[in-house]
């Protein structure tokens, strides 16, 4: 493994409520970083046909059960469906053992998108501050590679109000240039939905593919 497994202390910090990633001042948010859930014996990545220059994105709702149910008649969904599922089956069992309590339905996300377009763009993947909100959960498995996730904290430029973290576009565009290590492909990495900064391949990162595809699952997470 790249990154340390998912424990009880990372969990914990998963439980909480969006305001304990606040600093002590209210002037910086926590980065919690990543853990990781092996997923070295999942199904084979699909050999999608009809490919062409576009982007393709597609979704399941996934039941507290693991049960995948397609959010459209796109036939990749028939495709993504073992590993999709495969994913689903480890998030949960993982978050079980760590007693995690998640909201359902949760979502999870397909996407194959050409190598040429990936730009690796550092980003939120919620920036929304509501007070009392569970922090949620994203799961990511990349083929090739997996995301790189922001530790340490990120400087505020204000106090924190309900509405848009107020975090200035230069601290979210340095971490594109951060050394953190990336997930591996046969890795899940789990962190948390709001207020962590993370990035996906560029195109310099995937060598030798032309498209990269991806799993994502998001789940809102409740506060112990």
């Amino acid at each position: 493994m790249t990154l340390d497994p998912i424990n009880e202390a990372f969990a914990a910090r998963l439980s909480e409520p969006k305001e304990a990633l606040l600093s002590t001042d209210a002037d910086a948010i926590d980065q919690l970083g990543s853990r990781v859930i092996p997923f070295t014996e999942a199904p084979a990545w699909p050999e999608l046909d009809g490919l062409d220059d576009e982007p393709i994105i597609e979704s399941f709702l996934v039941s507290a059960e693991g049960e995948l149910t397609p959010l459209s008649d796109a036939p990749q969904l028939a495709a993504w469906q073992p590993r999709a599922h495969a994913m689903a089956t480890a998030v949960l069992d993982a978050c079980a053992a760590q007693s995690i309590q998640l909201d359902f339905p949760a979502y999870l996300t397909c996407s194959i998108t050409p190598v040429g377009q990936l730009e690796g763009n550092p980003h939120f993947d919620d920036d929304q501050f509501v007070p009392g909100a569970g922090l949620g959960l994203v799961a990511i498995n990349g083929e090739h590679i997996g995301p790189r996730v922001a530790t340490g904290s990120l400087a505020l430029t204000g106090p924190a109000r309900p509405g848009p973290m107020p975090i200035a576009d230069a601290t979210v565009e340095d971490f594109r240039n951060t050394d953190v290590p990336a997930a591996s492909s046969d890795e899940i990495a789990i962190l948390a939905q709001f207020g962590q900064l993370h990035a996906g391949p560029a195109a310099r990162d995937v060598q030798g593919a032309t498209h990269r595809q991806l799993l994502v699952l998001r789940a809102g997470t409740q506060i112990s």
